[in-house]
Formats: C-alpha cells, sequence, structure tokens
C-alpha cells in the first residue's frame, strides 16, 4: 500500500508543477480593455472669451494590445519580465466650448491614442498557479485630435481639424496572471496612465485647444502564449 499511496502523492506533485512552475523565455499577449479616461484643465489660445468643457465627467471607453514579453526568471533568478506593449485607444469624446458677448464657438474634439510602452514587472512567485504582479512603464503617446470647430451664432457647416500630438507616457500596474495549459496563461489587472497633453491643430481663425493632463484607468483582461 505504501508504495501506491507514494505514486499518487507524486503524481499530484507533478499535476501542480505543471500550472505553477516558473516559467521563463518569450511569451506574447493580447489585452482588452475597459477605460476611464480623462483630462484636466481645458485650454484655448488664445483665450478670447469664458471657455470650458461641456461635460468634464470621465469617457467610458475601450481599448486593446499587443505585447512581446520575456521572463528572466532562469537568466538573472528574479521573478522580473521586461514587455515591449502597442497600445491603442478608442476615442475620448473631449467637447469644449468658447463663449464671448457676440459669439458662441463649440469645438467637439474625437481624441484616439496609440502607446509604445516598455515596461517592467516583478511577479510574486507563490506555491499556488496564481502569480500576482506589480510594475509600471515608461513611453511615447501619440494623440490623434480630430475637432469640429461650429460657430453657434453665424451658423453654417463649420470647420474639421485633425492634429497628431506626441507626448511622454509613464503607467503603474498590478495584476495576476495564472498558467491554464502548458502554453497559455490568463491574466486580469489594473492600470494607471498618465499620457501627457492633447492639442488640435491650429484653426484658420488662430486659435488652438489643448486638453491637459490626459489620464487613463485600464481594466485589463488578457490571455498569454508562453513559447
Amino acid at each position: 500500500m505504501a508504495p501506491a499511496g507514494a505514486g499518487a502523492e507524486e503524481e499530484a506533485v507533478d499535476a501542480a508543477s505543471f500550472v505553477d512552475e516558473s516559467q521563463y523565455g518569450f511569451y506574447a499577449a493580447f489585452r482588452g480593455m475597459f477605460m476611464l479616461t480623462d483630462v484636466g484643465d481645458a485650454t484655448i489660445s488664445p483665450q478670447p472669451g469664458t471657455f470650458a468643457e461641456t461635460d468634464s465627467r470621465p469617457e467610458m471607453h475601450g481599448g486593446g494590445s499587443v505585447v512581446l514579453g520575456y521572463r528572466w526568471s532562469e537568466t538573472l533568478d528574479l521573478p522580473l519580465r521586461t514587455e515591449v506593449e502597442l497600445i491603442h485607444r478608442f476615442r475620448h469624446d473631449f467637447d469644449t466650448t468658447s463663449t464671448t458677448p457676440t459669439t458662441t464657438i463649440r469645438y467637439k474634439n474625437n481624441l484616439s491614442t496609440d502607446q509604445l510602452m516598455v515596461n517592467l514587472l516583478y511577479d510574486f512567485e507563490l506555491d499556488s498557479p496564481w502569480r500576482p504582479y506589480v510594475g509600471g512603464g515608461v513611453g511615447v503617446a501619440r494623440h490623434f485630435s480630430d475637432v469640429f470647430r461650429q460657430d453657434l451664432t453665424a451658423g453654417g457647416d463649420g470647420v474639421h481639424n485633425g492634429n497628431f500630438d506626441y507626448n511622454f507616457a509613464w503607467s503603474l500596474q498590478s495584476g495576476v496572471m495564472v498558467r491554464v495549459a502548458e502554453d497559455w496563461a490568463v491574466e486580469a489587472g489594473y492600470r494607471f496612465n498618465m499620457l501627457g497633453d492633447a492639442r488640435s491643430g491650429v484653426f484658420p481663425t488662430g486659435e488652438q485647444v489643448t486638453a491637459e493632463n490626459y489620464m487613463a484607468h485600464d481594466f485589463l483582461l488578457g490571455i498569454v502564449y508562453l513559447f
């Protein structure tokens, strides 16, 4: 009976190690994101009158990212991962109004963002299939500001203006990954992003709209392939 019991115990250990053993080397991932985005102060230059956001509440929308990462557990004997991540954020509606005693101008801004980030993550190696992690990233955010300017006093069709703007971006994040098969894992997490400023182009009338301190709260769900 003792050898049979020992064999069953060894089989259970092997089954557990299949899931929670330290994985090292390259991996690729896709992350879907639900986001809350917001901007700080809205400004216009030059400012002819009263200028304000139409609705200053955070926006809810989505996005996604693709990731190529490397896990250094074997090479450095440290539970660290590095990633290169390309993120796309769908539009953030950023609408403002400029008012003077004689005119009211509305600016309807559809703001979308692409990010290229380098992330450094630390895994907490527990005696379980679950791997919590914390980390952060730095990179560049490219905002595309598509603005429709309309003079509500004079009427007419209005004018479109599109502009790309590049900013330094940084993030802090935490989450958990669990390995579900030999080559696959899933993850869930949260990330805070600071994306810099976003500027419209200069309109023929000379003004430029700026969204300062653009930030995003990301709620992540991802699938990971382990090479």
